[in-house]
């Protein structure tokens, strides 16, 4: 889903390219027999650039440039027997640099259409020695503050070289201590200070910083005889310190957590220790972000959540105890938001709602009481909203929506009924998104809601054969 520059909503399904308006949807669909019309109905993403053109990806039909005012579309598709064509129909994202051009990400390469939108270049490993892309599989795409544009791949990274219109690969060599230390780029980051940092699994070292003086790089590899060397060859995610330039914090497949000081080079591990309470819940982080406070918080696999107290260097651990009612009420989070007063809400897969106040203390659940309709309708949330407002919403796959009412720590439900059709279309609710006229959109399995608070009823916007300004699919999975 995107609100574009005009405030109008657009949504991508399974049937086509919806645009509402505030009074009705206008769908467009692929017409077989009009080739000015949107090539696919599977509409995988919707991009408006700085010229406030509007581009939609597909499944199957490549990238589509829309003129609002024709209601056309331009296609751009991959022609085997032209190599600068899209170098693949299943558009995954699509990118603006800073130079205006497109650059459109694909199951088997790059695209990028140049500024003026007239002139498409394709690399791909069919043309590897036009341009020097070797890898098809694109994890990731960044744009450092030079302008600079570098593609993370399974098969290496890759610096697009602007004079030349060719990407360099570097590679991981075992003979060559310079190289890449692994092939499989999961993360390229740019620090405060200018200096990319690249994260890597499968390979001799995990971390990796560019050297564009010696063009090379340096590796930081696990050592078991150096206790401050980095705890694992496998990084998933880097970010930078907010309250320390030049700290880095790792998430790492084997090694938990991992804070680097790239001033002296040494690393500290946060590893698991069954003898410390207070140790990290989990080797194996998947996530790490600082709040608005600049508290570090980190996320594990199937141990819960773990928070820094930095005075004491020691964690807080959030997990399921059922022994304890102030504990994260399950293990297993599947959503979560912190509204303005940094109070954290945390959806789970079973243990219905959590609220975590900004003492970081103590959790308080809110769960379904089959006996109390007041309470949350059902235990598995699968997302969680803060509206403008400061309401929160929690989405059920099974029983509706509902509206926290904080002071009495009730709830308003919105369920479907079938004899009423101002009520929800539909009881799995995937998302919660609010415009920016404050309207509140809940997507469904069956349908697309609008919300009016004044009469707290939803207007439908589902599928309809028989109409052709009728929505185009009914599951709506983002907004």
């Amino acid at each position: 889903m995107l609100f574009d520059s005009q405030g109008w909503l657009w949504v991508g399904t399974e049937d086509g390219l919806n645009r509402y308006d505030g009074y009705g949807f206008k769908v467009y669909r692929h017409d077989p027999k009009n080739p000015a019309s949107l090539g696919s109905g599977y509409v995988l993403a919707i991009f408006e650039d700085s010229s406030v053109t509007l581009w939609a990806g597909t499944e199957g039909s490549g990238l589509n440039r829309l003129d609002q005012a024709r209601g056309t579309f331009d296609h751009f598709r991959h022609d085997p027997a032209d190599p600068d064509s899209l170098v693949d129909d299943r558009v995954q994202a699509i990118l603006e640099d800073s130079k205006g051009r497109l650059w459109v990400g694909t199951y088997d390469g790059i695209s990028r259409l140049d500024a003026d939108r007239a002139s498409l270049t394709t690399y791909s490993a069919g043309n590897s020695n036009r341009h020097g892309l070797a890898s098809d599989v694109i994890w990731t795409l960044m744009e450092d503050s030079t302008g600079t544009v570098w593609v993370g791949s399974v098969d290496g990274l890759y610096r697009y070289v602007e004079n030349d219109n060719r990407f360099l690969r570097y590679a991981h060599d075992p003979n060559d201590p310079g190289s890449l230390g692994g092939n499989w780029v999961t993360n390229i980051f740019e620090d405060s200070s200018g200096r990319i940092w690249i994260g890597t699994i499968r390979g001799p070292a995990g971390l990796n910083r560019w050297d564009p003086d010696e063009s090379r790089f340096v590796r930081y590899a696990h050592d078991p005889t150096d206790p401050d060397s980095i705890g694992s060859t496998d990084v998933y995610m880097i970010v930078e310190d907010p309250g320390s330039t030049g700290t880095l914090w790792m998430g790492t497949r084997t090694a938990g957590l991992v804070r680097f000081d790239t001033a002296s080079g040494t690393f500290c591990s946060y590893l698991h220790d069954p003898a410390r309470p207070t140790s990290v819940s989990n080797d194996r982080v998947s996530t790490v972000v600082f709040d608005n406070t600049g508290t570090l918080w980190a996320g594990t696999y199937d141990a819960g959540l773990n928070r820094l107290h930095r005075r004491h260097d020691q964690w807080v651990h959030y997990t399921h105890d059922p022994s304890d009612s102030d504990s994260l009420p399950d293990g297993y989070v599947r959503s979560s938001a912190e509204d303005e007063s940094g109070t954290l809400w945390i959806g789970t897969y079973d243990g219905g709602l959590a609220r975590l106040g900004p003492d970081r203390d103590r959790f308080v659940a809110y769960q379904h009481d089959p006996d109390d309709p007041t309470s949350l309708s059902w235990n598995e949330v699968r997302n969680v909203y803060v509206d403008s407002t400061g309401t929160v919403w929690a989405a059920t796959y099974y029983a509706g929506l509902n509206r926290l009412e904080t002071r009495s720590g009730t709830f308003t439900r919105f369920v479907r009924d079938p004899t009423d059709i101002t009520s929800l279309s539909d009881n799995r609710v995937m998302a919660v998104q609010e415009d920016g006229r404050g309207t509140l959109w809940v997507g469904t399995e069956d349908g697309l809601n609008r919300f009016d608070r004044s009469t707290e009823t939803f207007h439908r916007y589902r599928h309809d054969p028989t109409d052709t300004s009728s929505l185009a699919s009914n599951r709506i999975y983002a907004l």
